[in-house]
């Protein structure tokens, strides 16, 4: 049995990253990647009778992310972390810059970098300029527990 605290993996999610001889039990400090822009936070579920399930085009990007995520990130962080969100501007279209923080962060987990989003103790989100419109950088840092 895994330990309590072990970033939990389905057997399914396991097989893919040793296939692709990705490391998650090597423990890092911080990381940079740049992933494909995330859907929107309001269209990540949807309603299916009485069941609130994730949409189509959210778990595609999951599936696509993660494995642009893994490729560039070889670990994970063991507790605390700081995200930092940078995102390109896409011309004239209204896009509320908030709507990436719960994807992203969703990913990270899914993906095994971090155990558990609830770690997060800071997260911060910006437009960038030099970043191209399609996509996003993320920066993730190792940091310790704020204190309430």
């Amino acid at each position: 049995m895994p330990p309590r605290n072990a970033p939990r993996f389905t057997v399914e999610k396991r097989k893919t990253w040793n296939a692709l001889g990705l490391d998650t039990s090597h423990v890092i400090q911080s990381c940079v990647a740049d992933l494909p822009r995330p859907p929107s936070a309001n269209r990540i579920w949807c309603i299916r009778g009485t069941y609130i399930v994730k949409t189509g085009e959210y778990n595609s990007w999951l599936k696509e992310a993660g494995l642009v995520l893994r490729s560039q990130v070889k670990g994970r962080f063991s507790d605390c972390y700081a995200l930092r969100i940078q995102a390109g501007r896409r011309g004239d279209v209204h896009y509320d810059i908030g709507n990436y923080e719960k994807p992203i962060s969703d990913l990270l987990e899914s993906a095994g970098v971090v155990k558990n989003d609830k770690l997060c103790q800071s997260i911060s989100v910006e437009w960038v300029s030099g970043v191209p419109a399609d996509q996003v950088k993320i920066i993730v840092i190792a940091t310790n527990k704020v204190d309430s």
